[in-house]
């Protein structure tokens, strides 16, 4: 069909075809049949300069209705409205998008009980901006899988797909009947793995580091613990009606019942600031655990790809001792209060807290061993240099907290540092103390 059509004209030949991503408007390849058509019309003209027009995704665009423009002008009087629009509209301050200062989320507004999970607890602390964007009822990518994805088998893995593989392994281990041949099965038709003899080494390979993992969380796994907790929330300071919160959930313990057990497939350095956010669930078990009753004021054990047995530099201490002061009870109920506080302002605004950024701000608050403690202003330039927008010119750079699509969407048109109070409250309230806990 393809070489009828090229064959058919007699004067010249068009061909279009969609090449912008509609999602992230990045380019795309033709179809190989047209690829190879422009390599052949290339060669007998001597060089492709001319053979392919780009045009913009959207019909509005700008290059459309601009004089002298490259492209063919646009006579759609509906298109240049829009684009005149988004011209006049550039370069204005916009306030703050989703986001009504006056505003109380409706399931505070309208109820007397708002019920939270440990685990919503634990996934809005490790990512603010993704809990904010999500409250306002606005999809996130990494949320839907994509459609493209069962396209093509990966030809290797990153980090974060490699996680996967091994977070799979490890619960087939110790949550599953331990049939890892259905787990690489399941992987492969699911594209997660590569194809052939390479992903029969990638999958040895992860194998051989998860098991270890999963054979000592199983070794080690006991009784679960419970957590119903309810507790009268006094918000008036935040601006919210005065309601009771209930937080449920479920721990576990060793066999031994005489501390917490908490794992990750992945690694945790505790003395990396933007490990921090791996941290923040074990941390918050063993606060809900404490406030629950005094037999569940244990030590947590954290077991990880890089400490999968349990030892000293992966248990960490109880966060109230059994025989605490009514001081360091009192101290305990604030700080699980502070930590619901947030998670209910977080669903309004944007909070001032990144697990990363926060974390290296503490340190630089705080000062080492080598360095002196630093005033406020210049240890949040320093994480926002560090973890916020790390300079990507060095090798294996990561992406910084404030580089993630959610944080520009949740952050858009403001600049995120500009209330270094907010800040530095959340620093005292979260990133300090979590600092403590890992014994930092």
């Amino acid at each position: 069909l393809f070489l009828d059509a090229i064959l058919a004209p007699t004067d010249r030949l068009i061909i279009t075809g969609a090449t912008r991503n509609v999602r992230t408007n990045e380019s795309e390849p033709f179809s190989p049949c047209v690829d190879e058509l422009l390599r052949v019309v290339a060669i007998l003209r001597g060089g492709d300069e001319g053979i392919v027009t780009e045009h913009p995704l959207q019909p509005f665009s700008q290059e459309y209705f601009r004089q002298y423009a490259s492209l063919q002008p646009s006579f759609s009087k509906t298109n240049a409205k829009v684009a005149l629009g988004i011209a006049e509209a550039e370069g204005e301050r916009r306030p703050q998008p989703f986001h009504d200062a006056g505003a109380v989320p409706p399931a505070i507004a309208e109820l007397a009980t708002v019920e939270i999970t440990i685990a919503q607890l634990a996934s809005f602390w490790k990512d603010p901006a993704k809990a904010f964007v999500r409250s306002r009822s606005i999809s996130v990518w990494e949320d839907e899988e994509d459609d493209r994805d069962l396209d093509f088998s990966p030809a290797g893995l990153d980090d974060l797909q490699e996680w996967k593989v091994k977070d799979a392994i490890v619960r087939e281990i110790v949550e599953g009947d331990g049939d890892l041949k259905a787990v690489k099965a399941r992987l492969r038709a699911n594209r997660q793995l590569p194809k052939g003899l390479l992903g029969d080494r990638v999958w040895d390979e992860l194998k051989r580091a998860a098991k270890a993992l999963g054979s000592s969380v199983r070794d080690n796994y006991g009784a679960v613990l419970p957590i119903n907790s309810e507790m009268e929330m006094v918000m008036e300071s935040y601006g919210f009606p005065d309601l009771k919160v209930k937080i449920t959930g479920q721990l576990r313990l060793n066999k031994a019942g005489d501390h917490l057990l908490v794992w990750r497939a992945g690694k945790a350095d505790k003395n990396k600031p933007n490990h921090a956010k791996h941290y923040i669930e074990p941390w918050l078990s063993a606060l809900f655990a404490a406030q629950q009753s005094e037999e569940a004021r244990l030590p947590t054990i954290f077991l990880n790809a890089e400490q999968p047995a349990p030892t000293t530099e992966n248990t960490y201490p109880e966060v109230l001792s059994k025989d605490g002061e009514l001081n360091e009870v009192l101290e305990l109920t604030k700080r699980i209060q502070d930590l619901v506080a947030g998670y209910l302002i977080g669903r309004v605004s944007p909070l001032c807290y990144a697990p990363a950024t926060s974390d290296e701000i503490a340190k630089h608050l705080a000062g080492t061993s080598k360095t002196a403690p630093l005033p406020l202003a210049d240890a949040m330039a320093k994480a926002r240099q560090n973890q916020w927008e790390p300079d990507q010119s060095g090798d294996n750079v990561m992406p910084g907290e404030g580089e993630s699509e959610v944080a520009r969407l949740a952050w858009r048109d403001t600049d995120p540092f500009a209330n270094s109070v907010d800040w530095n409250d959340w620093v005292e309230k979260v990133a300090k103390p979590l600092r403590r806990w890992r014994k930092l």
